[in-house]
Protein backbone atom coordinates (compact mmCIF):
# COMPACT_ATOMS: atom_id res chain seq x y z
CA UNK A 1 0.00 0.00 0.00
CA UNK A 2 1.57 3.59 -1.18
CA UNK A 3 0.51 6.76 0.83
CA UNK A 4 0.92 9.94 -0.51
CA UNK A 5 0.68 12.42 2.78
CA UNK A 6 0.32 16.02 1.85
CA UNK A 7 0.76 18.44 4.56
CA UNK A 8 1.61 22.05 4.64
CA UNK A 9 3.93 21.50 7.14
CA UNK A 10 6.33 19.11 8.44
CA UNK A 11 9.31 19.08 10.89
CA UNK A 12 11.70 20.40 11.18
CA UNK A 13 8.78 23.23 11.81
CA UNK A 14 7.68 22.17 15.16
CA UNK A 15 4.04 22.72 16.07
CA UNK A 16 1.20 19.80 16.86
CA UNK A 17 0.19 19.35 13.56
CA UNK A 18 3.50 19.03 11.89
CA UNK A 19 4.61 16.43 15.02
CA UNK A 20 0.87 15.01 14.52
CA UNK A 21 1.65 14.16 10.85
CA UNK A 22 4.95 13.05 11.49
CA UNK A 23 4.40 10.70 14.18
CA UNK A 24 1.43 9.46 12.13
CA UNK A 25 3.77 8.54 9.07
CA UNK A 26 6.21 7.07 11.14
CA UNK A 27 3.70 4.90 12.98
CA UNK A 28 2.32 3.79 9.60
CA UNK A 29 5.87 2.97 8.11
CA UNK A 30 5.92 0.54 11.17
CA UNK A 31 3.07 -0.89 9.57
CA UNK A 32 4.70 -1.34 6.37
CA UNK A 33 2.93 1.17 4.72
CA UNK A 34 4.86 2.88 2.37
CA UNK A 35 4.82 6.53 2.97
CA UNK A 36 5.78 10.00 0.55
CA UNK A 37 5.42 12.85 2.47
CA UNK A 38 4.76 16.33 0.35
CA UNK A 39 5.24 19.29 2.15
CA UNK A 40 6.09 22.76 1.71
CA UNK A 41 10.14 23.90 1.10
CA UNK A 42 11.38 25.26 4.53
CA UNK A 43 14.82 27.16 4.26
CA UNK A 44 17.69 25.50 5.77
CA UNK A 45 15.91 21.94 5.52
CA UNK A 46 16.86 19.33 2.66
CA UNK A 47 14.32 19.08 -0.55
CA UNK A 48 14.34 15.09 -0.53
CA UNK A 49 15.58 13.11 2.29
CA UNK A 50 14.49 9.46 3.83
CA UNK A 51 13.25 9.21 7.63
CA UNK A 52 13.52 5.33 8.17
CA UNK A 53 11.04 4.11 5.37
CA UNK A 54 9.37 7.55 4.55
CA UNK A 55 10.58 9.56 1.44
CA UNK A 56 9.78 13.11 2.05
CA UNK A 57 9.90 15.85 -0.59
CA UNK A 58 9.68 19.45 1.15
CA UNK A 59 9.33 20.99 -2.47
CA UNK A 60 5.97 22.98 -2.48
CA UNK A 61 6.62 26.50 -3.21
CA UNK A 62 5.11 29.99 -3.64
CA UNK A 63 5.78 33.76 -4.85
CA UNK A 64 4.26 35.78 -1.78
CA UNK A 65 2.80 37.98 -3.35
CA UNK A 66 -0.94 38.75 -2.56
CA UNK A 67 -3.22 35.76 -4.35
CA UNK A 68 -0.21 34.70 -6.24
CA UNK A 69 1.23 32.93 -2.88
CA UNK A 70 -2.43 30.81 -2.86
CA UNK A 71 -2.35 29.95 -6.82
CA UNK A 72 1.20 29.24 -6.69
CA UNK A 73 0.72 26.14 -3.90
CA UNK A 74 -2.24 24.72 -5.21
CA UNK A 75 -0.26 24.66 -8.69
CA UNK A 76 2.72 23.27 -7.28
CA UNK A 77 1.06 20.88 -5.20
CA UNK A 78 -0.72 19.66 -8.28
CA UNK A 79 2.48 19.27 -10.27
CA UNK A 80 3.98 17.16 -7.84
CA UNK A 81 1.65 15.16 -7.25
CA UNK A 82 1.71 14.06 -10.74
CA UNK A 83 5.32 14.11 -10.48
CA UNK A 84 5.38 11.68 -8.19
CA UNK A 85 2.25 9.88 -9.14
CA UNK A 86 4.07 6.35 -9.42
CA UNK A 87 4.28 6.91 -5.19
CA UNK A 88 1.41 6.36 -4.23
CA UNK A 89 -2.14 4.59 -4.43
CA UNK A 90 -4.09 7.36 -2.54
CA UNK A 91 -3.47 10.70 -1.14
CA UNK A 92 -3.96 11.72 2.40
CA UNK A 93 -4.15 15.38 2.95
CA UNK A 94 -3.55 16.24 6.30
CA UNK A 95 -5.52 19.67 6.82
CA UNK A 96 -8.04 21.30 4.76
CA UNK A 97 -5.90 23.76 2.94
CA UNK A 98 -5.44 24.51 -0.37
CA UNK A 99 -3.44 21.69 -1.13
CA UNK A 100 -6.17 19.55 -0.21
CA UNK A 101 -8.49 21.03 -3.68
CA UNK A 102 -4.85 19.84 -5.47
CA UNK A 103 -4.92 16.37 -4.18
CA UNK A 104 -8.50 16.37 -4.91
CA UNK A 105 -8.05 17.15 -7.87
CA UNK A 106 -5.50 14.75 -8.98
CA UNK A 107 -7.15 11.85 -7.24
CA UNK A 108 -10.17 12.19 -9.46
CA UNK A 109 -8.05 12.68 -12.86
CA UNK A 110 -5.75 9.89 -12.22
CA UNK A 111 -8.78 7.87 -10.45
CA UNK A 112 -7.44 7.52 -7.51
CA UNK A 113 -9.13 7.70 -3.64
CA UNK A 114 -8.63 10.72 -1.35
CA UNK A 115 -9.03 11.26 2.63
CA UNK A 116 -8.83 14.41 3.81
CA UNK A 117 -8.04 15.50 7.36
CA UNK A 118 -9.58 18.41 9.00
CA UNK A 119 -7.31 19.27 12.11
CA UNK A 120 -9.31 21.96 14.20
CA UNK A 121 -13.03 23.05 14.40
CA UNK A 122 -14.90 25.83 15.52
CA UNK A 123 -14.76 29.36 14.91
CA UNK A 124 -10.55 29.32 13.76
CA UNK A 125 -11.29 25.81 12.17
CA UNK A 126 -9.92 24.36 8.87
CA UNK A 127 -13.21 24.60 7.61
CA UNK A 128 -14.74 27.95 9.00
CA UNK A 129 -11.55 29.46 7.92
CA UNK A 130 -11.17 28.32 4.56
CA UNK A 131 -15.06 28.99 3.74
CA UNK A 132 -14.24 32.85 4.59
CA UNK A 133 -11.45 33.22 1.99
CA UNK A 134 -12.48 34.24 -1.16
CA UNK A 135 -13.35 31.55 -3.35
CA UNK A 136 -13.17 29.15 -0.07
CA UNK A 137 -16.82 28.33 -0.43
CA UNK A 138 -16.67 26.51 -3.32
CA UNK A 139 -12.94 25.25 -2.02
CA UNK A 140 -15.32 23.56 0.88
CA UNK A 141 -17.66 21.98 -1.46
CA UNK A 142 -15.11 20.44 -3.52
CA UNK A 143 -14.43 18.26 -0.12
CA UNK A 144 -18.03 16.43 -1.19
CA UNK A 145 -15.68 14.44 -3.86
CA UNK A 146 -13.12 13.29 -0.83
CA UNK A 147 -13.54 9.28 -0.42
CA UNK A 148 -13.11 10.00 3.27
CA UNK A 149 -13.11 13.29 5.20
CA UNK A 150 -11.76 12.40 8.90
CA UNK A 151 -12.79 14.60 11.96
CA UNK A 152 -11.10 14.05 15.05
CA UNK A 153 -14.41 14.39 17.59
CA UNK A 154 -17.56 13.48 16.93
CA UNK A 155 -18.67 17.56 17.21
CA UNK A 156 -15.90 17.95 14.43
CA UNK A 157 -17.77 15.03 12.24
CA UNK A 158 -21.03 17.11 13.22
CA UNK A 159 -19.27 20.22 11.62
CA UNK A 160 -18.25 18.12 8.67
CA UNK A 161 -21.75 17.06 7.46
CA UNK A 162 -23.16 20.90 7.61
CA UNK A 163 -21.10 21.80 4.87
CA UNK A 164 -22.76 18.97 3.03
CA UNK A 165 -20.45 16.14 2.86
CA UNK A 166 -22.06 12.88 2.92
CA UNK A 167 -22.36 11.01 6.19
CA UNK A 168 -21.42 7.57 4.73
CA UNK A 169 -17.30 9.28 4.04
CA UNK A 170 -17.18 10.52 7.12
CA UNK A 171 -15.08 9.19 9.73
CA UNK A 172 -14.17 10.06 13.42
CA UNK A 173 -10.20 9.05 14.31
CA UNK A 174 -8.82 11.14 16.95
CA UNK A 175 -5.02 12.11 17.20
CA UNK A 176 -2.59 9.69 18.78
CA UNK A 177 0.56 10.51 21.23
CA UNK A 178 4.32 7.75 20.65
CA UNK A 179 3.84 6.42 24.04
CA UNK A 180 7.12 5.22 23.81
CA UNK A 181 8.50 8.89 23.08
CA UNK A 182 6.56 10.02 25.81
CA UNK A 183 6.26 7.35 28.69
CA UNK A 184 5.01 8.03 32.73
CA UNK A 185 7.53 10.12 34.36
CA UNK A 186 8.41 10.18 37.98
CA UNK A 187 6.34 12.77 39.51
CA UNK A 188 8.63 15.71 40.92
CA UNK A 189 10.18 15.82 44.32
CA UNK A 190 9.12 19.38 45.28
CA UNK A 191 8.21 20.65 48.86
CA UNK A 192 4.64 21.74 50.18
CA UNK A 193 6.10 24.77 50.82
CA UNK A 194 7.43 25.44 47.21
CA UNK A 195 5.30 26.97 44.41
CA UNK A 196 3.28 24.44 42.43
CA UNK A 197 4.90 23.98 39.16
CA UNK A 198 2.60 24.89 35.99
CA UNK A 199 3.36 24.53 32.16
CA UNK A 200 2.21 25.72 29.69
CA UNK A 201 3.55 24.19 25.99
CA UNK A 202 2.02 25.65 22.60
CA UNK A 203 2.20 28.47 20.15
CA UNK A 204 2.19 31.75 21.30
CA UNK A 205 -0.87 32.75 19.67
CA UNK A 206 -4.47 34.08 20.47
CA UNK A 207 -5.78 30.71 19.94
CA UNK A 208 -3.80 28.59 22.67
CA UNK A 209 -4.82 31.83 25.46
CA UNK A 210 -1.90 32.18 27.45
CA UNK A 211 -3.01 35.52 27.68
CA UNK A 212 -5.93 34.04 29.41
CA UNK A 213 -3.89 32.22 31.88
CA UNK A 214 -1.47 35.18 32.75
CA UNK A 215 -4.66 37.66 33.71
CA UNK A 216 -5.79 34.27 35.79
CA UNK A 217 -2.63 34.45 37.79
CA UNK A 218 -2.88 37.48 39.05
CA UNK A 219 -6.23 36.92 40.26
CA UNK A 220 -5.08 33.60 42.39
CA UNK A 221 -4.85 34.16 46.07
CA UNK A 222 -2.20 34.57 47.63
CA UNK A 223 0.22 35.99 45.03
CA UNK A 224 3.48 33.34 44.49
CA UNK A 225 2.14 30.09 45.44
CA UNK A 226 2.46 29.04 41.47
CA UNK A 227 5.36 29.38 39.75
CA UNK A 228 4.74 28.44 35.44
CA UNK A 229 6.84 27.90 32.60
CA UNK A 230 6.18 28.61 28.98
CA UNK A 231 7.30 26.74 26.56
CA UNK A 232 6.69 27.54 22.94
CA UNK A 233 7.19 30.46 20.29
CA UNK A 234 4.42 32.74 18.33
CA UNK A 235 4.16 35.53 17.39
CA UNK A 236 2.23 37.11 20.31
CA UNK A 237 5.55 36.66 22.10
CA UNK A 238 6.62 40.01 22.55
CA UNK A 239 2.95 41.21 23.83
CA UNK A 240 2.32 38.32 26.24
CA UNK A 241 5.78 39.07 27.90
CA UNK A 242 4.91 42.56 28.44
CA UNK A 243 1.70 41.39 29.92
CA UNK A 244 3.29 39.25 31.89
CA UNK A 245 5.66 42.26 33.22
CA UNK A 246 3.10 44.87 33.59
CA UNK A 247 1.18 42.57 35.88
CA UNK A 248 4.32 42.19 38.06
CA UNK A 249 4.43 38.47 37.43
CA UNK A 250 8.50 38.60 36.54
CA UNK A 251 9.14 36.10 39.43
CA UNK A 252 6.42 33.84 38.68
CA UNK A 253 6.82 33.65 35.24
CA UNK A 254 9.41 32.15 32.68
CA UNK A 255 9.35 32.25 28.89
CA UNK A 256 11.32 28.95 28.13
CA UNK A 257 11.24 29.47 23.87
CA UNK A 258 11.17 25.86 21.99
CA UNK A 259 12.40 23.27 23.90
CA UNK A 260 13.83 20.27 21.94
CA UNK A 261 13.30 17.58 25.29
CA UNK A 262 9.74 18.61 25.70
CA UNK A 263 9.27 15.77 27.83
CA UNK A 264 11.81 16.89 30.84
CA UNK A 265 9.64 19.86 30.85
CA UNK A 266 6.51 17.51 31.41
CA UNK A 267 8.70 15.80 33.79
CA UNK A 268 9.53 19.38 35.66
CA UNK A 269 5.60 19.90 35.85
CA UNK A 270 2.67 19.05 38.52
CA UNK A 271 0.31 20.66 36.37
CA UNK A 272 -0.29 21.40 32.65
CA UNK A 273 -2.47 24.15 32.32
CA UNK A 274 -4.19 24.16 28.40
CA UNK A 275 -6.31 27.72 28.60
CA UNK A 276 -7.12 27.50 24.53
CA UNK A 277 -10.00 29.53 22.98
CA UNK A 278 -10.30 26.81 20.38
CA UNK A 279 -8.57 23.45 19.16
CA UNK A 280 -8.60 20.55 16.96
CA UNK A 281 -7.31 17.66 19.16
CA UNK A 282 -4.65 19.35 21.25
CA UNK A 283 -1.26 17.15 21.34
CA UNK A 284 -0.12 18.59 24.63
CA UNK A 285 -2.90 17.42 26.25
CA UNK A 286 -2.51 13.73 24.96
CA UNK A 287 1.72 14.35 25.73
CA UNK A 288 1.05 15.51 29.62
CA UNK A 289 -1.78 12.36 30.08
CA UNK A 290 1.13 10.00 28.46
CA UNK A 291 3.76 11.47 30.65
CA UNK A 292 0.87 11.03 33.78
CA UNK A 293 0.69 15.08 34.00
CA UNK A 294 -3.02 16.18 35.06
CA UNK A 295 -4.12 18.95 32.71
CA UNK A 296 -6.15 21.96 33.41
CA UNK A 297 -7.95 22.84 30.34
CA UNK A 298 -10.89 25.00 28.92
CA UNK A 299 -13.93 23.18 27.65
CA UNK A 300 -13.45 23.80 23.87
CA UNK A 301 -13.46 21.08 20.87
CA UNK A 302 -10.83 18.30 21.05
CA UNK A 303 -10.01 19.53 24.85
CA UNK A 304 -13.03 18.62 26.36
CA UNK A 305 -13.30 15.62 24.11
CA UNK A 306 -9.99 13.77 26.03
CA UNK A 307 -10.60 14.98 29.70
CA UNK A 308 -13.15 13.65 32.11
CA UNK A 309 -13.67 16.49 34.07
CA UNK A 310 -12.32 15.61 37.60
CA UNK A 311 -11.03 11.85 36.71
CA UNK A 312 -8.15 12.89 34.27
CA UNK A 313 -8.24 16.07 34.39
CA UNK A 314 -10.13 19.42 34.94
CA UNK A 315 -12.12 21.83 32.42
CA UNK A 316 -13.33 25.56 32.60
CA UNK A 317 -14.83 27.74 30.73
CA UNK A 318 -12.62 29.18 27.32
CA UNK A 319 -12.39 32.84 27.83
CA UNK A 320 -12.86 33.21 31.40
CA UNK A 321 -9.32 33.76 33.57
CA UNK A 322 -12.00 34.37 37.19
CA UNK A 323 -13.12 30.58 36.55
CA UNK A 324 -9.40 29.54 35.78
CA UNK A 325 -7.89 31.60 38.73
CA UNK A 326 -10.82 29.19 41.00
CA UNK A 327 -9.44 25.98 39.62
CA UNK A 328 -6.00 26.96 39.87
CA UNK A 329 -6.60 27.76 43.75
CA UNK A 330 -8.94 24.62 44.54
CA UNK A 331 -6.21 22.67 42.59
CA UNK A 332 -3.10 24.20 44.78
CA UNK A 333 -5.27 23.65 48.10
CA UNK A 334 -5.50 19.87 46.95
CA UNK A 335 -2.17 19.27 45.49
CA UNK A 336 -1.45 15.61 47.04
CA UNK A 337 -3.93 14.39 44.34
CA UNK A 338 -2.50 15.51 41.35
CA UNK A 339 -0.36 12.68 40.85
CA UNK A 340 -3.40 10.12 41.30
CA UNK A 341 -5.02 12.12 38.37
CA UNK A 342 -2.34 12.25 36.18
CA UNK A 343 -2.39 8.28 36.32
CA UNK A 344 -5.64 8.06 35.36
CA UNK A 345 -5.07 10.48 32.18
CA UNK A 346 -1.92 7.60 31.47
CA UNK A 347 -4.54 5.12 31.50
CA UNK A 348 -6.38 6.76 29.35
CA UNK A 349 -4.07 7.52 26.45
CA UNK A 350 -3.07 4.02 26.60
CA UNK A 351 -6.65 2.47 25.91
CA UNK A 352 -7.35 4.81 23.14
CA UNK A 353 -4.98 7.36 21.60
CA UNK A 354 -1.89 5.23 21.20
CA UNK A 355 -0.61 6.80 17.51
CA UNK A 356 -0.22 2.75 16.77
CA UNK A 357 -3.77 2.06 17.66
CA UNK A 358 -4.58 5.01 15.17
CA UNK A 359 -2.22 4.37 12.51
CA UNK A 360 -3.66 0.77 12.08
CA UNK A 361 -7.05 2.28 12.12
CA UNK A 362 -6.17 5.07 8.86
CA UNK A 363 -4.33 1.57 7.29
CA UNK A 364 -7.86 0.10 7.51
CA UNK A 365 -9.02 3.09 6.25
CA UNK A 366 -7.16 2.84 3.35
CA UNK A 367 -7.74 -0.54 2.38
CA UNK A 368 -11.47 -0.24 2.27
CA UNK A 369 -10.67 3.45 0.28
CA UNK A 370 -8.33 1.05 -2.16
CA UNK A 371 -11.16 -1.61 -2.22
CA UNK A 372 -13.84 0.45 -3.41
CA UNK A 373 -14.68 0.39 -7.20
CA UNK A 374 -13.58 3.99 -8.75
CA UNK A 375 -17.39 4.33 -10.36
CA UNK A 376 -18.65 4.09 -6.67
CA UNK A 377 -16.61 6.74 -5.29
CA UNK A 378 -17.85 10.60 -5.20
Amino acid sequence: MRVMLVSAFYPPILGGAELQAQSLARALDSLGVRITVLTRAVSGAAAHEHDRGIEIFRAIKTIPLGPLWGVTYMWNTHRWLRRLERKWDLVHSQQVGLHSWSALRVARLLGRPCLVRCSSFGEGGDLATMHAQRFGGQLVRELRAAARVVALTESGAAEVLRYGIAASHVRVIPNGVDLRRFRAQPWPQVGEAEPLRLLFVGRLSREKGLDILLQALTMTRPRGRFRLRIVGTGNERASLHAQATAADLGSMVEFCGAQSNVVAQYAWSELVVVPSRFEGMPNVVLEAMACSRPVLGTRVNGTSDLIADGRDGWLVPSEDPASLARALDALANSRATLAGVGACGRSTVEGAHSIARIATIYSREYAAMLAEPPNRRP
